[in-house]
């Protein structure tokens, strides 16, 4: 960065935007001294790899000056929102335990969902804590009840029905009355009434055996042994005997990062946490930005109501005070709200532990591939693969990991539009064209492509990429004898504990994965298809 610039920064409060090259947001940050905060980034000597990875892509900045920190904080908060920068994007541990949810319309459907926004349209039961239950319990409404999980009624009977998982009610295979008794007993079983639904299908299943209808008795019969066995499966709640709502902060720190932990209490549920993992040097205020991300910047519905270790009441108060915020911030008074504060801080130092060792570990595969392959920095990896059904669907796949991690947004898949018949040299050589050619002038281009295959897929990707005039490091990584085949010939085998390898299968692994799951839901479209 130029250093007139870095002189001629204000020394005042403000939010600051960094561009790369191509002109994206890449991070956006805030702070009450705009000189000292924007030139520690090229001056400091002790940033995080993913820091340094930043910095390195950055080409211009943009300021804003406000006129204190509150309005530095909303603002940057407002244009994180808008710009989702992909720096932005922290050490975030979030989770919102799911719920099931039934429609109110007429023929109501089901599903699992972590999303829980009360309205006239849905009835919600839970939250679990146990994350596997409410699809399972989704499952067996499906198998016993045959609740329709289409979220709009289809003109024909789907797959569901031809395997007995669904009662169709949109080719009125099934009477209102009907399909409502069977609602009606799936709404028993969520709200843990199982016995009494037993008890009901027993009965029923006693009727039909004495009318010699034996095929809907032995139906009865499994869908009462379903039931056994999920009365078996129990709901934690976070703690009970109350209908509060609340929010539950506390922190623990260790080898220079900090870990903030929040549990969202709802109706006297553990209905979520979220935790955030800083750096503690790279952030001026780690407490601060740990609240903006949960009650500024997060789309969520936050509760109005926060119950914070005593050590930093003081801080907090502050801060909801700062930005206007109408929220109610307590120390703990009772031994219950002692007790989930323990918790909390339990949680946040096992986060913040394993954190530790997730930075450790990547950090190592990170460092040790660059030294294989002979590469300064490798913080983007962009993974390829093919996936075929038959001769009837050939679709490829590309996964985009930044450091060391999943990007999702980063994702592709390609229906192979140029290439007939099994050639997997040909659809190699088409997805990357097509990949790097939407993302040649106006995309965030990788520092290095992963391709799965041997030499003759590692040549498809090089002609596709000189196609383009782009030069990016490229290797291949074979299967067989998870051989990397690098562009010059030359073949390199790791020891099968290498932290590179591990970080390339990884990669690999994942293109694969994400290929066959496109390739599966066009199969089952297409089988769905031809029984109509």
């Amino acid at each position: 960065m130029d250093k007139k610039f870095l002189k001629a920064l204000p020394e005042l409060p403000g939010v600051y935007i960094m561009y790369s090259e191509n002109g994206e947001v890449i991070y956006i940050g805030k702070s009450i001294n705009l000189k000292n905060r924007v030139s520690s980034y090229f001056t400091s000597k002790n940033l995080s790899r993913r820091i340094l990875n930043m910095v390195s892509r950055v080409a211009k900045i943009e300021y804003i000056v406000v006129n204190n920190e509150a309005e530095a904080l909303i603002l940057e908060a407002n244009l994180i929102k808008k710009h989702k920068p992909r720096y932005n994007v922290l050490m975030k541990d979030s989770k919102f335990y799911p719920f099931v949810r039934l429609s109110k319309d007429k023929f109501p459907y089901i599903n699992a969902t972590r999303k829980y926004e009360p309205s006239e349209e849905f009835e919600y039961f839970g939250p679990f804590t146990d994350n596997r239950l409410p699809y399972m319990l989704v499952d067996v409404i499906q198998r016993v009840f045959r609740i329709r999980t289409c979220r709009v009624m289809p003109k024909k009977v789907c797959l569901n029905y031809h395997i007995g998982r669904c009662s169709a009610p949109c080719e009125s295979k099934i009477s209102y009355e009907e399909y409502s008794k069977d609602v009606e007993n799936a709404k028993k079983v969520l709200r843990g009434d199982i016995d009494e639904v037993i008890e009901e299908l027993n009965k029923e299943m006693k009727k039909e055996a004495m009318n010699l209808n034996f095929e809907k008795a032995s139906f009865l019969r499994d869908s009462i042994n379903i039931l056994k066995e999920l009365k078996n499966q129990e709901q934690y709640v976070f703690y009970s005997g109350s209908n509060e709502s609340a929010d539950y902060i506390s922190f623990s720190e260790d080898g220079g990062f900090v870990n903030f932990y929040v549990a969202h209490i709802l109706d006297g549920k553990f209905s979520g946490k979220e935790s955030i993992t800083f750096r503690i040097d790279e952030e001026e205020n780690p407490l601060e930005k740990f609240l903006s991300n949960i009650y500024l910047i997060s789309e969520e519905n936050r509760i109005m109501k926060v119950v914070v270790d005593t050590n930093i009441y003081n801080r907090v108060k502050e801060f909801f005070d700062k930005v206007s915020l109408n929220v109610e911030v307590c120390e703990p008074s009772e031994e219950r709200e002692f007790k989930i504060l323990e918790l909390c801080k339990r949680n946040s130092e096992l986060v913040l532990s394993n954190h530790l060792a997730r930075i450790d570990m990547k950090d190592k595969e990170i460092e040790e591939l660059c030294k294989v392959l002979n590469l300064e920095n490798i913080s983007i990896i962009d993974g390829f693969d093919v996936a075929n059904y038959g001769e009837e669907v050939a679709v490829g796949a590309s996964v985009r990991f930044v450091d060391g991690e999943p990007f999702k947004k980063g994702y592709r898949v390609f229906n192979i539009k140029t290439v007939e018949g099994q050639n997997d040299f040909g659809m190699i050589n088409e997805i990357v064209f097509r990949r790097y050619k939407r993302e040649k002038d106006n995309g965030q281009l990788p520092d290095l492509i992963l391709i799965d295959g041997g030499r003759g897929q590692l040549n498809s990707a090089i002609d596709a990429l000189n196609a383009l005039g782009l030069k990016i490091p490229i290797v291949s990584l074979a299967k067989q004898e998870e051989k990397i085949v690098i562009p010059d010939g030359t073949e390199i085998v790791l020891p099968r504990n290498s932290y590179a390898l591990r970080l390339l299968q990884r990669v690999r692994d994942e293109a694969h994965r994400f290929g066959n799951t496109f390739v599966k839901k066009v199969k089952l479209k297409r089988m769905v298809n031809r029984k109509r």
